[in-house]
């Protein structure tokens, strides 16, 4: 009797396609018009005259009662009569590597018989899950859904410690890998709002100049002296709390490229001079004034809405800006006087707080 095969060459819909019981015993492949398969056509040669085909017949089995799907690949004629093997040869190889050996058509096969996995007996392949590249970035988008939240912690309640320190791992370090990137793309960036809004979606960067565990409040934090008119006040750009002790920390932000001293000599005959002081720019003077009139602002509690508890034991300010990259060793020199003279305000620069994160990403790393 003449074979029936359905021809994956012409048509990839399968959604015609179903396995049904035959018998006790048996199931078969047939269509929506009832018409029964003996397997599926993979590939045809150009002439037409040599094909790859695979013939299914599924046989019941005892142990679950489901239906296993045993395979058979030949290569055929155009009647689906098996070729002779060639001279010296015991088998003809498919090694399904090219569209003549209908690579694509197979996998679509398996997939198809996978949909079936209720009524089939796929062994280990069921319980077996490989990670590709495709796969993977099509179920880190899923895994990351809000709608699938409860799910996604139910499974991960079920593994073990280091699974779960492994997995925290790799996603911390995805998202330092990503700041570092971004960070040095736009190093010479001077809007000062993009860094703000950098340091606010990541507020974690900012927790790395503390050597405490300081946690984020808020930015544009209302520090107090605003008048009955709503006009006036004072405003810190992030505003930080000791997780454990509730002191206070103000942070102002600058930019990059916000110059830390003036460009020209104040004293010395040059740069490399003993004598050599430069002047610090008014950006840094000015904004550690800031800083210090924000603090005031808060202990005083002037015409201040807020409500945050305010604990006076020696509040933190802390500046960044600029970078130690920038600097002439003339520079650097005078910039590390004038910082290491100051009592009360800290002063950090892109470069050095880049440093900090960095070596974070080498602790995940390692």
């Amino acid at each position: 009797m003449k074979k029936n095969y359905f021809d994956l060459t012409i048509s990839y819909d399968l959604t015609k396609l179903s396995i049904n019981r035959k018998d006790n015993f048996n199931c078969q492949l047939v269509d929506e018009r009832g018409t029964v398969y003996d397997g599926f056509r993979l590939s045809q040669s150009k002439t037409g005259k040599v094909i790859t085909v695979c013939d299914i017949d599924f046989q019941k089995s005892e142990r679950d009662n489901k239906y296993q799907a045993r395979l058979i690949f030949r290569k055929t004629d155009d009647g689906f009569n098996t070729r002779n093997v060639r001279k010296g040869s015991d088998c003809i190889r498919i090694p399904f590597k090219t569209g003549q050996d209908g690579y694509r058509e197979f996998w679509r096969m398996i997939a198809f018989l996978y949909m079936w996995r209720e009524t089939i007996d796929l062994g280990e392949f069921e319980d077996y899950f490989s990670v590709t590249e495709k796969s993977l970035a099509d179920i880190l988008p899923k895994i990351a859904n809000v709608e699938n939240r409860k799910v996604v912690l139910e499974n991960l309640e079920k593994l073990s410690s280091v699974d779960l320190e492994n997995i925290d791992n790799l996603v911390n370090t995805t998202k330092i890998k990503k700041i570092i990137e971004i960070w040095q793309e736009n190093k010479n960036n001077d809007d000062e709002k993009f860094w703000q809004n950098l340091f606010k979606e990541n507020n974690f960067i900012l927790s790395q100049v503390f050597a405490c565990p300081f946690i984020f409040i808020d930015e544009q934090f209302f520090c107090g002296g605003k008048r009955g008119t709503n006009k006036g006040g004072v405003e810190t750009d992030f505003i930080y709390q000791n997780k454990l002790t509730q002191n206070t920390a103000f942070i102002e932000i600058k930019t990059p490229i916000t110059d830390l001293t003036n460009k020209s000599l104040y004293l010395g005959k040059s740069d490399n001079d003993n004598n050599a002081i430069y002047c610090i720019n008014s950006e840094l003077t000015g904004g550690i004034n800031e800083l210090l009139n924000q603090r005031n602002r808060f202990i005083q509690k002037k015409d201040s809405l807020e409500e945050i508890e305010r604990k006076h034991e020696n509040f933190k300010c802390i500046f960044i800006g600029g970078m130690i990259s920038s600097l002439t060793s003339g520079q650097l020199k005078s910039f590390e006087l004038y910082r290491n003279s100051l009592r009360d305000v800290e002063i950090i620069t892109y470069d050095e707080l880049l440093e900090r994160i960095k070596g974070i990403l080498n602790i995940f790393n390692e």
